[in-house]
């Protein structure tokens, strides 16, 4: 019930809810001041056990189905037996019960009450209802007023009131997500840049293969003096390590293939078995 009132006041302000805060809020005021006036003005005449119109329609539904129900004395005025047709229940109307439990659990008459009504001759149940149905309750859930709150000029601005800015609204752009397991090899400014296959041929000649065997610190190393050596002008080393570093593990074809634009990924090679620190120091040891 709580959601589907949400969604009905939500779909009501659909054209106002990208206004101000200030004006959303002066028109949901406007809106309880004309739901407040409308609901009074339509219940203030209401007698005292006129049920609401949505009981109301209940009630007639249950009269309707329960026309030809057998009704049975047990204790006249007090106990009695209902036969629906399908099964045999017993309603009573001093401790205001019926055993199909409906009555107990809506407040509503249900069928089997209101067959019994009918056989005592009681042709209004209103009464046997609970009070919530009733028209003077719903009178007095919009008895409270709801006023103008007037001009701005004329508000009451207290002093020392904490400025409140707007969230950050940050929307997932559209598109797959991208891959957060790459190292962006940063942009290299010279021109006609590239990597010689020899030196991928280098790498390629003694590459990790991630055994228990292999020793990842030992391959580190190798890796470092081997590119120590390589210089380019204007050319970091530590972006031809980058670009290097794929080419020295077993499947560095598959690496290489999928290998985004300007990007390393590294696989499952690198990252489940190896579980290598690419830079170390060059006096760095194995660990014991």
């Amino acid at each position: 019930m709580t959601s589907n009132s949400v969604e009905s006041i939500n779909n009501l302000t659909r054209h106002a809810r990208k206004a101000p805060i200030t004006q959303l809020m002066e028109w949901y005021r406007a809106l309880l001041q004309k739901w407040y006036c409308a609901h009074r003005d339509k219940y203030k005449d209401s007698g005292a056990n006129t049920l609401s119109d949505w009981a109301t329609h209940k009630v007639m539904d249950r009269m309707q189905k329960s026309a030809h129900w057998k009704v049975l004395g047990i204790d006249y005025g007090r106990l009695y037996q209902v036969d629906d047709r399908r099964r045999v229940h017993q309603v009573d109307l001093t401790f205001r019960t019926c055993t199909c439990r409906k009555w107990q659990l809506s407040g509503i008459p249900c069928g089997h009450v209101i067959a019994v009504s009918r056989k005592i001759g009681c042709t209004d149940c209103s009464h046997l209802a609970l009070g919530w149905f009733r028209k003077t309750t719903l009178y007095s859930t919009y008895q409270d007023l709801v006023y103008p709150v007037g001009e701005p000029s004329s508000w009451v601005r207290p002093d020392g009131l904490q400025v409140v800015k707007p969230p950050n609204m940050n929307f997932r752009t559209a598109g797959r997500p991208k891959n957060t397991e790459a190292i962006v090899v940063p942009p290299i400014l010279v021109e006609h840049f590239e990597l010689k296959q020899s030196l991928i041929n280098m790498m390629t000649s003694d590459q990790f293969f991630g055994l228990e065997k292999d020793n990842p610190h030992d391959h580190i190393r190798w890796f470092n003096k081997i590119t120590s050596t390589i210089k380019y002008r204007d050319v970091p080393n530590s972006m031809i390590k980058l670009m290097l570093f794929p080419f020295s593990l077993v499947g560095s074809r598959e690496l290489a293939r999928k290998r985004t634009p300007r990007s390393i990924l590294l696989g499952n090679i690198l990252v489940s078995k190896s579980s290598m620190i690419l830079f170390l120091p060059q006096n760095d040891k194995s660990p014991t």
